[in-house]
């Protein structure tokens, strides 16, 4: 699916369900799927409440939330979800931290 498809569907689906979205709730929704994520990471490494497959089957679903939650944030800035993804993957993806220790990009 592309992020665009995405956004556009889950703009469609929170305006439907709760209204127009806000960023204040978009952010704390992200924050809560990133709080399940962590919480099986945890568990999964502990090795308790559950087993390694539940977990990682956990884990998946998280990330899945978290990708899905994210796109209410640009939404409410009126922000496209894959330009925004692009500009800091093209940015991200010239770092080099084996050459250059410091900053990832220069010494």
């Amino acid at each position: 699916m592309e992020l665009s498809e995405l956004q556009r569907e889950h703009d469609e689906w929170i305006t439907t369900n709760f209204g127009e979205p806000q960023l204040l709730e978009a952010a704390l929704v992200v924050a809560e799927e990133v709080g399940e994520l962590c919480h099986h990471i945890v568990k999964m490494e502990q090795g308790i409440r559950g087993s390694r497959e539940f977990h990682t089957a956990a884990i998946a679903d998280a990330v899945g939330d978290i990708v899905i939650a994210l796109a209410g944030v640009p939404t409410a800035l009126n922000m496209d979800y894959a330009e925004s993804v692009q500009t800091a993957w093209d940015e991200v993806k010239q770092r080099d931290w084996t050459k250059h220790r410091g900053d990832g990009v220069s010494e």
